[in-house]
């Protein structure tokens, strides 16, 4: 009988050590590691973010030079953006 009574008071320990470690993790790690998953998130849409917009700096910057160094891009700015034509042209809208 006293080394049943041995046994069960080792199982009842080793029970609660489990239970405390998990209580540890979930009050201890669990908070932090979701903050993290949360700021990884974050980082990845933002990492899209910068993607988008330094394509559209590289589209803003092919523009740029064309209209500094083409002529022709001037001329189709001037067309789309302002409606503009050249003398003898009729303009339709549609």
């Amino acid at each position: 009988m006293k080394m049943k009574l041995g046994k069960y008071k080792a199982f009842v320990i080793v029970i609660a050590m489990v239970i405390a470690m998990i209580s540890a993790f979930k009050f201890l790690v669990y908070p932090h590691h979701s903050k993290y998953l949360k700021m990884k998130a974050q980082a990845r849409e933002l990492d899209q973010q910068l993607i988008a917009i330094n394509s559209e700096c590289v589209t803003l910057n092919k523009l740029v030079y064309d209209l500094g160094h083409d002529p022709s891009a001037i001329e189709k700015v001037a067309r789309e953006k302002f409606g503009l034509c050249k003398e003898g042209e009729r303009f339709y809208r549609y």
